[in-house]
């Protein structure tokens, strides 16, 4: 079993998940401060 395979695919469609949402909020609000708002 390459279950190494999994976690790593993992990883990344977490982290780009993490990027896109980031970058998606930032561009839905631009005037508004996202580094000081508290939301995982």
């Amino acid at each position: 079993m390459h279950y190494t395979v999994y976690i790593l695919i993992a990883i990344v469609l977490l982290v780009n998940g993490t990027l896109a949402i980031h970058c998606w909020r930032r561009c839905r609000a631009p005037a508004s401060r996202p580094e000081e708002r508290n939301y995982d």
